[in-house]
């Protein structure tokens, strides 16, 4: 399938898609913090 894709984007796209990418990610980490850990951590209350 890769080989279908070769040629599709533009001069630039790639450095554009990883800024993208990495702007996603940090505004993601922003809200949802990987190091917020509770004693319960991982376990699904269902009221």
């Amino acid at each position: 399938m890769k080989k279908n894709l070769e040629g599709l984007q533009k001069d630039g796209d790639k450095e554009a898609l990883e800024a993208g990418a990495e702007a996603l990610k940090n505004a993601a980490l922003f809200f949802h913090p990987g190091d917020a850990t509770t004693p319960n951590n991982g376990i699904v209350l269902l009221h």
